[in-house]
């Protein structure tokens, strides 16, 4: 029986789709910059989001203009790595309580999703 446990997840992780992300616990709270990966006004008004929402802003100038995808996913890459250098990162909040550091794929959508909704990119973006 012991052999079959050794194949479950660790406890201290949660499984995503695609990796598995560092659990932070249900008595997490989080901080002045990081993210939170969540709908509604409670994650909006966030301090995190609130500066996180205004950093992308003043470089989305800088990746109006880049002139390849590379330029743009390294734009993307160092905003991804100013938010974990502050803190925890971008974090959400599972059904069960239990907050979580998302994923490096989650993270780069949460940016680009912000410069898409950009005013400043907004007709780029239109189908």
């Amino acid at each position: 029986f012991s052999f079959f446990l050794s194949f479950l997840p660790d406890p201290t992780t949660s499984m995503t789709p695609s990796t598995s992300t560092l659990s932070l616990g249900r008595d997490f709270v989080p901080g002045p910059y990081d993210v939170i990966c969540a709908r509604g006004k409670e994650a909006f008004c966030h301090p995190g989001n609130r500066y996180f929402r205004d950093y992308v802003e003043k470089r989305t100038d800088m990746y109006a203009s880049a002139t390849s995808k590379a330029q743009r996913s390294s734009i993307v890459s160092d905003i991804v790595d100013t938010v974990r250098s502050l803190g925890n990162g971008f974090v959400k909040k599972e059904s069960n309580g239990h907050w979580f550091v998302v994923d490096e794929v989650l993270a780069r959508e949460k940016v680009g999703q912000l410069f898409r909704s950009s005013t400043a990119l907004s007709n780029k973006y239109k189908s």
